[in-house]
This record gives C-alpha cells, structure tokens and sequence, in this order.
C-alpha cells in the first residue's frame, strides 16, 4: 500500500496524476457550516498551464492506493499564489467547494403557515445548488404563522438548521443536516493492522473526553464517520468530529466515543 500511492488533479479539464508531478495538499474537514479552505500545490506547472487557472476554476483532488482512488476535495479555487522554492516553482490554490456562491447568494422567499423547517431548508440549499446527503432534523419545527426569509442563503440555511438544533456542514458540494451526535456507519477498524500509525493520543473536545487518531491515508473518511478503534490506549467505538487529509498520506482525525 504505502509505494502504490496515487493521485490525481483536475483542474478544469486538465488532468495532473503524481506519477508525473509533484503534487501536495492538506484538506481539512469537521461539522462547521462555513466552507473549509483546502491548500493544494502543484509543482513546476509551464506558465500555459499556469495562465489557464484562475478564480472559479473547478477543481477535484482524487487520492489512495492503486485502483481504490477518490475524491478528496471538490471545489472551486478561491485564490491563488506562486512562489520559487530552491529550483521549484510552486502553484499553491486555495479551494472551497462552492465558496463563491456561499459569499455572494442571496435568497428571498414567503412561506405559507404550516410550513416545516425541513421544507425551507431543502428548498434553500437546492437554491443553492448543492446535492444534498443527508437532510434529517433534530426537531423539525412547524411553523405556524408561516416564515419569511430574505437575505445571504447561507445565513437561511444556517440560522434554520440552528432552529432545528441541528449541525450543517458542506463536504465536496454535498450538504449534510442531522441531529448533533448523528454518524455515518463506515465498517472502518483502525488499528495497528489495519493502518494506524502511532496510538491515540488523548484529548478535549467540547469539553468532552477524546482522541486524535493518524491513520495512512483514507479517502473514504469524513466528518462524522463512526468507526470503532483497537489499541493499547484505547478501544471502542466512536465518531470522527474533525480531521484532515495531508500530502504525506496521513489522515488525522479527532474523535468521541460513542
């Protein structure tokens, strides 16, 4: 596993794959509402190449082991930078997924009384444009005398969601709204076998008792994954809270049992 490392670029539509082209990047993920940034570099990209790429440019960052690749990141690049390194010429971006709609779109709309929050919220994040994983409400609220909405789109979906007591966050343009401490079953066992690296260290979450976990990279890890653990520290089950995906081919996640 560790000498079949692969990955692949897209920016536009232009390909890049590692075997070719340096290539690095940490992609970091939790339940915030607000788009993370994700850095990728490329190196020494030709200036066509270069010149091609601008803000908007869709990009898509695909990573893992032989034929078991996939996407990491999608977005759009929300700014970019170059620099020289010894003889390298580094093209770093700065990529969100959908980061220029979330700034700039805006939402007006009159609902009838009777109207649910799982209504609105649906309604506001097609709106938005967003493929939606998981729209599920802690409390999906009734409202009676009806609700008008006008403003930034993202204030909508978010102030919503709160109403609902439920967490939203975006991952590769999916929306996922759920209860706060809801998970997705993955199967994952990560151990010492199985591509831990090092033990779980301890730490605060929330005020609660947690761990950070360093794994070999894992494309299929997320924000909320539930996944049980192995360890001389540590062994049971738990949910991934936050964590990230680095050019080294690590996966760090922070975690609480479950």
């Amino acid at each position: 596993m560790l000498f079949n490392r692969k990955v692949e670029l897209i920016i536009g539509n232009k390909s890049y794959l590692s075997d070719n082209i340096d290539i690095d990047f940490s992609v970091p993920f939790d339940s915030d509402p607000e788009p993370n940034i994700c850095d990728v570099s490329i190196y020494n990209l030709s200036m066509d190449s270069i010149n091609r790429i601008g803000k908007s440019t869709e990009v898509i960052l695909n990573a893992g082991y032989g034929e078991d690749i996939g996407a990491i990141l999608v977005g759009t690049v929300a700014d970019y930078e170059q620099r020289n390194i010894g003889t390298d010429l580094e093209f770093k971006m700065m990529i969100a997924p959908g980061i220029d709609r979330w700034m700039s779109k805006t939402f007006s709309k009159s609902y009838k009384e009777g109207m649910k929050a799982s209504t609105i919220l649906r309604d506001a994040l097609s709106s938005f444009g967003l493929e939606i994983g998981e729209l599920r409400l802690a409390n999906d609220i009734t409202y009676s005398k009806g609700k008008v909405v006008s403003g930034m789109l993202k204030n909508t979906i978010k102030n919503i969601a709160t109403e609902a007591g439920s967490k939203l966050y975006i991952k590769n343009n999916i929306a996922f709204v759920r209860p706060p401490n809801a998970g997705t079953a993955t199967g994952f066992l990560l151990s010492s076998k199985t591509g831990m690296v090092g033990s779980p260290e301890p730490i605060i979450i929330d005020d609660k008792k947690g761990y950070k976990v360093n794994m070999l990279l894992n494309n299929k890890m997320n924000t909320d994954s539930l996944v049980q653990i192995e360890s001389r520290i540590v062994t049971g089950n738990f949910r991934v809270v936050k964590g990230q995906h680095l050019g080294d081919f690590i996966t760090e996640v922070e975690v609480l049992p479950i």
